[in-house]
């Protein structure tokens, strides 16, 4: 079990499967005005790859997620560049959809190279897989933390809300089981391993931009704080519940086992990897 801050509080029971890619684009340098001839420009060739994925978005299901930066674009534009370095995340509901399409974005930059004539490298550098729902422990999670909601926030603890959003807080909790992946998550591999539920706790102003300073500088807040401990209660509780009744650890058990028997887990991040900065 786990939980995470977040605007809002919900389960966190579907999310899309992911892999983060880099692609290393090798090219010639040359002067751009006077030898632009004699030149193999990897600039080019990543702006090409980007091109090119950005018509295979009309060829993929509705819901893959392309996402691309860049981490190097080679240096001075006066120089032919000999180099540049893009990163990619491919999203999806399902890991399998992930797995094809990260093929059809490996032939796109592949065949960016040919285009310029430069040399292409890529690895996989993170991969999450998509979370498998248990029904049983999602009911349970719902059901203890609707012991301590709505959540109340004090004068002081609204004002200072105020200072990042004009919308206020959202102590209320949203019971809602079924739910659509929008996010990603390294808990999805957790819950193809063990049977496993997750829930987002409010943390934050409503309106928030997650992965941003405003949501960082919250973090040290007592709303941040008091979201903290309502999670923590959620999960010892349903732990409780589930040290103290086996016919529920038994239930979602045979629910997870059911759910994962026809699909061996397999991470998509390859077995030579090895953490790195990117």
């Amino acid at each position: 079990m786990s939980w995470h801050p977040g605007l809002g509080s919900h389960l966190f029971n579907s999310s899309l499967a992911n892999v983060r890619m880099i692609f290393e684009f090798f090219g010639t340098s040359a002067h751009a005005s006077s030898f632009p001839h004699l030149g193999r420009s990897a600039l080019d060739a990543a702006e090409l790859m980007n091109v090119g994925c950005n018509f295979l978005r009309e060829h993929v299901p509705s819901s893959v997620r392309l996402h691309y930066a860049f981490l190097d674009a080679g240096g001075p534009e006066n120089v032919v560049q000999s180099y540049s370095k893009v990163i990619y995340a491919i999203r999806a509901p399902r890991q399998d959809v992930v797995k094809q399409v990260m093929e059809r974005v490996k032939d796109v930059a592949r065949g960016a190279a040919l285009m310029t004539g430069t040399k292409v490298e890529f690895k996989v550098v993170s991969a999450y897989s998509d979370i498998v729902s248990n029904s049983v422990l999602d009911r349970l999670m719902i059901e203890n933390a609707s012991r301590f909601f709505p959540l109340e926030y004090s004068n002081r603890e609204l004002e200072y809300a105020q200072m990042f959003s004009s919308e206020g807080i959202d102590g209320s909790l949203d019971c809602t089981l079924d739910r659509q992946p929008s996010a990603s998550t390294d808990f999805g591999d957790v819950s193809r391993c063990v049977p496993s539920s997750c829930m987002t706790i409010n943390c934050l102003a409503a309106g928030t931009g997650l992965h941003s300073w405003q949501a960082t500088a919250q973090g040290k807040s007592s709303i941040a704080h008091r979201g903290m401990h309502v999670g923590a209660l959620t999960i010892a509780s349903t732990a409780l519940d589930l040290i103290s009744d086996s016919s529920l650890l038994s239930d979602a058990s045979r629910e997870f086992h059911d759910k994962v028997q026809n699909h061996e887990y397999s991470s998509l991040i390859p077995a030579e990897a090895v953490p790195g900065a990117f």
